[in-house]
């Protein structure tokens, strides 16, 4: 069964992101980092959420999941970098036990064409 989570935009104030941020190359303050963590982790909370029927039983036994990053500009590093965060929120949320491998099956990072969005696909 497959499971898509499309993630709306996170906003800061005026400042709004339809894809995280690839913190490796920004030098940004530790608080400015949290605060769009927080807003990311809430957003694949609220997702999982709307979702949680099809989801089921939580933690998953060894999902495939594969971040969509529509529109996306990141090189496959800056890509998994800016995803960390996406797999750090579906902890949260009580999707997955851990990001480790032993607790996920496959794990992919794309990058299609399209307008700029964010969407997570979970194969169960």
């Amino acid at each position: 069964m497959t499971v898509t989570l499309d993630i709306v935009p996170a906003c800061i104030g005026e400042t709004c992101r339809d894809i995280p941020h690839n913190w490796m190359n920004e030098r940004a303050h530790w608080a400015l980092k949290s605060k769009w963590n927080r807003q990311w982790y809430e957003h694949v909370y609220w997702a999982v959420l709307e979702h949680r029927r099809k989801i089921g039983k939580m933690p998953l036994i060894c999902p495939t999941i594969t971040v969509n990053f529509y529109g996306g500009r990141y090189d496959q590093d800056g890509a998994y970098s800016a995803a960390k965060v996406i797999l750090d929120g579906l902890v949260r949320a009580g999707v997955i036990e851990d990001d480790a491998p032993k607790y996920i099956r496959k794990y992919e990072v794309l990058q299609p064409k399209g307008k700029r969005r964010t969407e997570i696909v979970i194969e169960i």
